[in-house]
């Protein structure tokens, strides 16, 4: 009888056993700093311990500084990140597990070899998205001030959908208040991972890609590529051998941009801690090779070894308000120097801040530039100095009545130095002098007799105005010295006379792409004259003229300071003399310009 007990009692031990072992759990597999744990049925938390194991409906949460690391049945492991909480809500055998992120970052990693009947391997819900995830390592965040879900992924593919109110089915449920009427069940389950592989609305994030939900949009944004420098120093930190080139590399870098239609910016930073898309700013240049905008260096930074964004100094970025003055830093700036170059970056944040507003629930207020070296109104945000040489050749055709005659200089050059007003990021103006070196080469059968001006000036002031990203417009005021040339009527010899001219030159500038680091524009410009006179050794003579000019430019920036354009153009003007001798020139300048820049 005795043995018989004994051996009922051994054989209810080890069903006790086998029952608890088999029941769904997550193990704690590292934990740094203040990390605690609701268990189900428990009033108090407590410390969350390395080793011990957790079952479903756990609630997790870390504290300032603090990580935790979660191993799952199916190999799959989770860090919940600092100032985060999840609560691990199913663990099912044959679905996916599901975890819901309250607040914080997590970074998770799916082994997708493992039970490969599970199509799904993990869902991710927050209050506004829910994530699957079917063998990858990505990392995600929800911000519970603003409502915001970010989602990056590192390798392989997560699929994202705006997630939908609950729908409430019974009394209980109308009665229910706060997490209770969410309350995770097998059936929202199976219904978030139908509606993953379903919906019309759910985005599916390759690596290298971010996608976010916020409150107010219908669905997910469209995946696009982050800063290639964040995407790096990410899979480091989550022990990814992946590279920006090769997950980011592209053979069509026009394509994909003009693909992504309402789409975020691509080449932006994700800030972790407020769930916000940092898109790069107007002026940054497209990078052919990764079909990204290069972020400036005034943008902010990355922290290498986890990937975080660092946002430039002086400036903060608030879950609710976007980028907002950082005081404490302000109150450390001491040289006029910094405080100029921190003014700088403010002027360009509260741009890209009207982005950033979008994804926030509560309209963010304008960066409030208090600063207290700050800018007067009559003052540019920033200034430029250009010098730039102009060599170019130059045909000469004169239609007297009687025959044509051409006429050659085949080196004249302009050499102008230009100060340019940055007023903010669309608006500025400048203000050009230079001269004009002309000499006539060649003429008809070689009997030009060789004659020079004393005057040769060039002066311009004008403005200039961006639209979007692609397209600037210009107006220029201009006024330059022009060198005609007239067979002698008296002698065997040729006349050179010199006048300057005032004209309009109205001016239309158009990104086109970036090659090697050299942003390509072409542009054109109609050059508009008044009515002229021309003093010429038989008096005063009237002139009408018109024109056009052509160039494809490119510009390389040697740092956010320096930088070398150069461009090829053609000029085609015409010119009416209207008086005595009804004759009529045209011009024809082929040419180059060579222009280094320095902004201060």
């Amino acid at each position: 009888m005795k043995k018989t007990m004994s051996a009922s009692l051994i054989l209810c031990l080890l069903f006790q056993t086998s029952s608890a072992l088999a029941a769904p759990s997550a193990k704690v597999v590292m934990t740094r700093g203040e990390v605690t744990k609701l268990k189900p049925g428990e009033r108090d938390a407590s410390p969350v311990k390395r080793g011990e194991v957790l079952p479903e409906d756990t609630s997790v949460l870390t504290g300032e500084k603090s990580v935790v690391r979660l191993r799952f049945a199916d190999n799959s492991t989770m860090n919940l990140g600092p100032k985060s909480k999840v609560v691990i809500s199913k663990m099912p055998e044959q679905k996916p597990n599901m975890i819901n992120l309250l607040t914080g970052a997590i970074k998770a990693e799916v082994d997708k070899k493992e039970n490969e009947k599970k199509k799904t391997k993990m869902i991710i819900k927050t209050r506004s998205a829910v994530m699957g995830v079917r063998g990858t390592k990505f990392q995600a965040v929800y911000n519970a001030q603003n409502k915001n879900t970010s989602l990056v992924t590192i390798e392989g593919k997560v699929a994202m959908v705006k997630k939908e109110k609950p729908v409430l089915k019974s009394a209980q449920d109308l009665t229910a208040e706060g997490p209770a009427r969410v309350a995770d069940s097998d059936a929202e389950l199976d219904a978030f991972d139908k509606s993953l592989q379903e919906s019309k609305e759910a985005v599916e994030v390759d690596a290298g890609k971010y996608s976010g939900v916020q409150e107010s949009a219908q669905a997910p944004s469209q995946p696009v590529k982050i800063a290639p420098k964040q995407y790096e120093a990410m899979a480091k930190s989550m022990n990814s051998k992946n590279t920006a080139e090769e997950v980011m590399g592209t053979e069509d870098a026009l394509g994909e941009i003009e693909a992504l239609e309402s789409a975020p910016k691509p080449g932006g930073f994700v800030d972790f801690e407020t769930a916000i898309y940092v898109p790069p700013s107007e002026e940054a240049l497209l990078d052919n090779e990764t079909a990204t905008f290069t972020a400036e260096e005034d943008m902010g930074d990355v922290d290498q070894a986890t990937g975080d964004y660092i946002p430039p100094k002086g400036v903060k970025l608030d879950a609710k308000e976007g980028f907002v003055v950082d005081q404490e830093e302000i109150a450390k700036v001491a040289s006029n120097e910094e405080k100029e170059e921190m003014q700088r970056t403010l002027a360009k944040m509260e741009s890209v801040n009207k982005d950033v507003k979008k994804q926030v629930a509560a309209s963010a207020n304008k960066i409030e530039k208090k600063v207290e070296a700050s800018r007067p109104w009559y003052r540019p945000d920033t200034h430029e100095l250009q010098i730039e040489a102009v060599p170019y050749s130059e045909v000469l055709t004169l239609d007297d009545g009687e025959g044509k005659h051409e006429f050659y200089s085949e080196s004249a050059s302009e050499v102008i130095l230009s100060w340019k007003q940055n007023w903010n990021q669309n608006f500025a103006t400048s203000i050009r002098i230079g001269g004009v070196d002309y000499q006539f080469e060649q003429a008809n059968d070689s009997e030009f007799i060789e004659e020079e001006s004393d005057e040769s000036e060039y002066f311009s002031i004008g403005a200039a105005y961006s639209l979007g990203e692609k397209w600037q417009l210009s107006l220029d005021l201009v006024s330059k010295t022009f060198y005609f040339a007239a067979p002698s009527r008296d002698s065997n010899s040729v006349e050179v006379l010199s006048d300057t001219f005032n004209y309009l030159s109205l001016g239309a500038r158009y990104f086109l792409m970036d090659w090697k680091k050299v942003a390509v524009h072409a542009s054109g410009n109609l050059l508009v004259f008044g009515e002229d006179s021309l003093y010429t050794f038989e008096g005063e003579e009237k002139v009408e003229s018109f024109g056009f000019k052509g160039a494809l430019e490119g510009d390389y920036s040697f740092s956010k300071n320096t930088g070398l354009a150069a461009n090829l153009f053609l000029q085609e003007i015409s010119h009416d003399v209207t008086t005595a001798h009804h004759a009529k020139f045209s011009r024809t300048s082929l040419g180059t310009g060579l222009n280094f820049f320095w902004k201060l």
